[in-house]
């Protein structure tokens, strides 16, 4: 993403059916700020799917990307 302070690093959309996915990616030590927090509960106030996904999230990720909305 560009431009708004906090937002996820990735902004995916789906084709039909698989919704839309904002990800934060983050090493495995990694912390979110102070800014990002703010920005992810905002989202999920807004009922956005949003994920913090880490280097070990591997399997949950290619789950989640293959996956379509119930």
């Amino acid at each position: 993403t560009d431009g708004l302070a906090g937002m996820p690093d990735l902004i995916l959309i789906g084709r039909k059916g698989q919704g839309i996915v904002f990800a934060e990616l983050k090493t495995a030590k990694g912390k979110l700020t102070p800014i990002q927090e703010a920005r992810i509960a905002q989202l999920l106030t807004n009922g956005c799917e949003v994920h913090i996904w880490r280097p070990a999230d591997e399997d949950r990720i290619v789950k989640r990307l293959s996956s379509r909305l119930p």
